[in-house]
């Protein structure tokens, strides 16, 4: 590297190579010595590497590491980022750089929590154009995966019958509700209940938005009897289902090839 000839300083002493004052060979970079110092932090294992406090830092360190070829840069940032905030803050760019040096524990937390916040949101960062279309489809297997496993555990739970007094005894529950107390009360209430409870589940895969917003309407049911017990039974409902989505999706795995 010292010994190639450089572009934009003069030469000193008739040489083709560029030195300073001292004599010591200089080489000319576009970037600021404070960026080459993290830089040189990272590639030193003795050193203790520079914080990452934003994305922007994260964001440097990968354009650096690829622009010099120091993949062991990458590496050890990728390792940093493993439980860090980086995660829910930016899933899609986590994952890109996880994906980019293989690190698998990190592509599948990132792959979750992309998953979670949902497709909607996934916008485009500059990480996108340093990932390979197959990391990205099987981002997207992985979401599909995901959300039927979800709407799974809730079709099954839904269409289940419930003993009403287990119920009424505080044992976890689940399924459509079983009881009749006026003529014409047909449960339908339970129907309008599960279909957008259906379609969060299903374009948010354990999101924890859904235990707090599906809770009943009262005016959905037109028996007066059920209004009694309505509230209790659902809230239980959706804390358990929380629960068994939970279980369900850790058993969905993400592939890294």
């Amino acid at each position: 590297m010292f010994s190639l000839p450089h572009i934009g300083r003069a030469p000193c002493n008739g040489s083709d190579r560029s030195t300073d004052k001292e004599g010591r060979p200089v080489i000319d970079v576009e970037e600021d010595g404070a960026s080459l110092e993290k830089l040189l932090r990272w590639c030193d294992p003795r050193c203790t590497p520079p914080a990452l406090e934003t994305w922007d830092d994260v964001s440097a360190m990968s354009n650096l590491s690829m622009k010099y070829d120091a993949p062991c840069v990458i590496r050890r940032v990728s390792e940093c980022l493993q439980g860090s905030s980086f995660i829910a803050k930016a899933p899609l760019q986590v994952y890109a750089i996880a994906m980019r040096v293989h690190n698998r524990q990190l592509a599948q937390m990132a792959a979750a929590e992309a998953s979670r916040i949902g497709i909607a949101k996934w916008k485009y960062c500059t990480e996108l154009d340093q990932m390979s279309g197959s990391a990205y489809h099987h981002l997207l297997t992985y979401h599909l995966a995901r959300a039927q496993a979800a709407v799974k555990v809730l079709d099954q739970s839904a269409l289940s019958k419930v003993n009403y007094s287990e119920m009424r005894a505080g044992k976890s529950v689940f399924g459509k509700p079983s009881w009749s107390h006026s003529e014409g009360c047909s449960g339908g209430w339970w129907t309008d209940y599960i279909q957008p409870f259906r379609a969060t589940i299903e374009h948010y895969p354990g999101s924890p938005l859904f235990s707090r917003a599906f809770t009943i309407d009262m005016q959905m049911t037109k028996c007066t009897n059920c209004r009694d017990d309505v509230q209790e039974f659902t809230t239980k409902f959706v804390v358990g289902l929380a629960n068994m989505i939970d279980q369900a999706l850790k058993q969905v795995s993400h592939s890294l090839r």
